[in-house]
């Protein structure tokens, strides 16, 4: 088994937001890492 990167996002319409979930899990079945995240989807790039 290799490592893998399980990703989960869920949107949210009500606020133009959107909820991700991560978890890293290592080649022997062991979780390495594990995220959870708000992305807002109205932030603009000023650049």
């Amino acid at each position: 088994m290799e490592d893998t990167t399980l990703l989960y996002v869920q949107p949210n319409a009500e606020d133009s937001s959107a909820i991700a979930f991560s978890i890293s899990i290592s080649a022997d079945g062991r979780i390495d890492s594990s995220k959870l995240l708000k992305i807002d989807m109205n932030k603009q790039d000023d650049s």
